[in-house]
């Protein structure tokens, strides 16, 4: 993995406590729907014992000329620094890593506890679903706050 400085473009509120943040993408970073990158805040006003770097899904779509990530605002002071960031914020990536990325047919797929069927995924997080969903890829799965199908979970992060 590679390790580049970026600017924090812009950041917004995307459900509550939820809050999307889109990056510049440095040249050559290239990656695939459901990789993630390592974010590292340089120089943070406020600190604590999980320290200044997280792993964040990659929230934008391969083609788009930013990066983006989404989290949950919780007590981290890094999530909270981030959140009070003004645009033009320097932070250090490093990424992309992972390879949660899509299945090509045929695929296995699990018995989830409702009956539903749904791909194996391992992970209870919604940025991946968010743009399979947006980009065309819409499978049934079970997302996170007990909905059964992923373009409901996507929906409700677009408000």
């Amino acid at each position: 993995m590679s390790t580049y400085k970026v600017q924090l473009q812009k950041s917004e509120e995307v459900a509550e406590g939820t809050m999307a943040f889109y990056f510049e993408r440095p040249g050559g970073f290239d990656f695939k729907a459901g990789q993630f990158l390592e974010l590292t805040l340089i120089d943070p006003p406020a600190t604590d014992e999980k320290g200044n770097t997280r792993n964040f899904t990659i929230a934008s779509a391969p083609y788009q000329d930013h990066l983006m990530i989404t989290t949950r605002i919780r007590d981290s002071a890094l999530k909270h620094t981030l959140r009070n960031s003004a645009p033009s914020t320097e932070v250090r990536i490093e990424g992309p890593g992972g390879s949660f990325t899509l299945l090509q047919p045929p695929y296995r797929r699990s018995r989830v506890p409702d009956g539903a069927s749904a791909p194996r995924n391992g992970t209870a997080g919604l940025s991946s679903h968010r743009y399979r969903n947006r980009y065309g890829t819409c499978r049934s799965v079970v997302a996170g706050k007990g909905r059964t199908h992923q373009c409901e979970h996507a929906r409700a992060i677009r408000r």
